[in-house]
């Protein structure tokens, strides 16, 4: 029971004494114990949520703890307390006092508060010691090298119901970075950590050098991410006659190798699939051909390395192989090499089955077979302007199709025989979000084009993508996720584009194999693979040359360890496909609802189950499956 309480609801009271529960009847399963301590923690938030409203003096009069029976003789505990709010106070006057480096208006305004306005407890301590932006006070100085600097607030109330801040200030000495060491770093190299750290040894300290350095760390996931942000993540040895400061940063390294196996039988029109793949994301090929640095592998340079294969019988075969070189001669400018191969024999098939009857003697002959061989090479480069989270990566690509069919002129829109293309990417993007892993803040873009040059009679086009995501933390480890993605392919002559096109729907997993020629899959939860889509006359599937897609997912990390990371979550999703610019209609858009969740496994890597619902029919004029639940599953990326 609250007694006292004018400016703030009992309701909202009582949760924010969230670890103080009432012994309601739905909560069955467990009971609740009066704990003191618990107790006397949830009335010292209490007491904060007035401070930070100006309540100044707010305060506990009294608390009581009464036992009683109930209408059946139980014994039960009632708790209550009574809250004097007092007035609402206002700052009168702010005083500096022990500066010399920044001026007293300086500092006001990275206080953030000013006379007249309502005191405010939370805002007042950030603002004096640590923001997630550093225009905090305690920043101004930290960042220059001012390690020793302390501010003593000191808060007096005068008549009526007014407040003077007064600030003493000890700034001390500049101090400068002396050795910078790494601990508990035993398979990644010395080298791969200290070219990500703004920490140079002699140069003038820095707070912000620090935490920067632990992002970029943190981006490796080579490194437990808890203990990296850990009250023991840096070590200092301060010498106060040589004004240095020695670092240590203590490191625990995680597997992030991934070993990716799966098989299924697709039925007797398909048979047995079987997938394997592997990625080594600290590789070392320097050391490949020293024995010695094979524990199993060798490790640590920071490379990434992976092949895959994917079989299902004499019907479809795949393989690829990638290298990646994050630092390419001593700089941040990734190099990467990719080499993939495609074969599908629908002849193989056996349809016979498939759908209970024999089929003609002359289709078993027809020829219906393509395939596919690309290769590309990237180049990356990380930007300082506008600011350091900015890359910029260029890629070349050569690709060559095969489309061996008779009895037909043309497959996904390219004539039979020998295609091939070339094609050349830029693509320019922003990535603040953090941690790296499950990322609850900050926001990424990315901006391609790619152009494919009509040489001879190679395959031409141009094509645009956007996509954004945006995360917003509310509280604990819940946290809002909104994402876009726009996407156009046009032709760069009067020949209307028909391959390459999108098609909509389904996820990774739910292809029987990877089979993408001609069009370019984008998933979504709810609905079937590639069910969103535009028909040409003959009732075949095309895709549309423009897209529009929305994710947003309402997340809650609930378990974070060493061995898994779990976080469940809500989405609402929405897309479409159009035929041009001309037929584009924004509010036109396939929606599905539903409920998932991701685990990282440090073997697996991510792994991700959703359950979504379709709220639109996904055949145009009819109500098929309209409003059907949908599992979907996909390991390494997200739907």
């Amino acid at each position: 029971e609250i007694v006292g309480n004018e400016s703030i609801s009992s309701a909202r009271i009582k949760r924010k004494m969230k670890d103080v529960k009432e012994d309601k009847w739905w909560r069955f399963f467990k009971k609740n114990t009066f704990n003191r301590d618990k107790f006397d923690e949830a009335l010292t938030k209490v007491v904060g949520m007035y401070t930070e409203r100006g309540f100044y003096a707010a305060h506990v009069v009294k608390d009581s703890v009464f036992v009683f029976e109930d209408e059946k003789g139980k014994p039960g505990m009632k708790v209550r307390y009574v809250l004097n709010e007092g007035p609402k106070y206002h700052i009168r006057k702010i005083d500096w006092n022990g500066n010399t480096v920044y001026t007293d208006d300086q500092l006001s305004t990275a206080l953030g508060l000013q006379k007249g306005q309502a005191y405010n407890s939370k805002r007042l301590e950030q603002n004096l010691y640590m923001t997630k932006e550093g225009s905090d006070v305690s920043s101004l100085y930290m960042n220059r090298g001012y390690m020793q600097f302390r501010v003593m607030p000191e808060i007096l109330q005068v008549p009526g119901d007014s407040l003077d801040l007064v600030f003493d200030l000890f700034e001390g000495d500049v101090f400068r970075f002396g050795q910078i060491n790494i601990a508990g770093n035993s398979k990644t190299k010395d080298h791969v950590v200290r070219r990500e750290l703004n920490t140079v040894p002699g140069s003038i300290f820095s707070r912000s050098d620090l935490i920067d350095s632990l992002n970029r760390l943190s981006q490796l996931k080579y490194f437990d991410q808890q203990k990296l942000y850990g009250a023991d993540a840096i070590g200092q040895n301060i010498d106060p006659e040589k004004k240095t400061v020695d670092i240590t940063y203590n490191l625990a390294e995680v597997s992030t190798d991934q070993l990716q196996f799966s098989g299924g039988w697709g039925g007797s029109t398909v048979g047995l699939i079987l997938q394997l793949g592997v990625t080594f994301n600290n590789f070392s090929i320097q050391n490949t051909f020293n024995k010695k640095a094979w524990k199993p592998l060798p490790a640590g340079d920071g490379q990434q390395f992976a092949v895959s294969v994917q079989a299902s019988g004499r019907s479809y075969q795949s393989g690829s192989v990638s290298f990646t070189e994050p630092w390419f001669r001593g700089k941040p400018r990734p190099i990467g090499l990719s080499v993939s191969y495609n074969r599908y024999n629908l002849n193989a098939l056996r349809y016979s089955s498939y759908y209970g009857l024999p089929i003609e003697e002359e289709e078993t002959t027809d020829k219906r077979e393509f395939s596919t061989i690309s290769a590309q090479g990237s180049y990356g480069l990380r930007l300082a302007w506008p600011d350091p989270y900015f890359q910029t990566s260029s890629a070349l690509a050569y690709r060559r199709y095969n489309v061996n069919f008779t009895g037909v002129t043309s497959y996904y829109g390219l004539p039979v025989g020998i295609n091939q293309e070339v094609s050349f990417t830029q693509s320019l993007s922003r990535d603040t979000r953090f941690p790296a892993i499950f990322p609850r803040e900050g926001s990424s873009a990315v901006l391609s084009v790619s152009v494919a040059p009509p040489i001879s009679n190679f395959i031409q086009y141009h094509k645009w993508n956007f996509k954004s995501n945006y995360l917003i933390p509310i509280t604990g480890g819940l946290s809002f996720s909104a994402s876009a993605d726009f996407s156009y392919v046009g032709s760069l002559n009067s020949k209307k584009p028909n391959f390459g096109l999108y098609q909509v729907g389904g996820g990774p997993m739910d292809s029987q194999y990877n089979y993408d020629f001609g069009t370019e899959r984008v998933f979504l939860r709810g609905y079937p693979l590639s069910t969103i889509t535009l028909f040409q006359s003959d009732g075949s599937r095309i895709g549309g040359s423009l897209l529009n897609k929305y994710t947003t997912e309402l997340r809650l990390l609930a378990v974070r360890s060493q061995q898994f990371t779990l976080e469940p979550y809500v989405f609402f999703d929405a897309a479409n496909v159009y035929d041009g610019f001309a037929a584009w209609s924004p509010s036109n858009l396939y929606r599905s609802i539903g409920v998932g969740g991701r685990i990282f496994l440090p073997i697996l890597g991510m792994v991700e189950v959703s359950y979504g619902r379709n709220l639109d029919p996904f055949i145009e004029g009819t109500s098929i499956n309209k409003g059907s639940w949908r599992p979907q599953f996909t390991i390494g990326g997200n739907f």
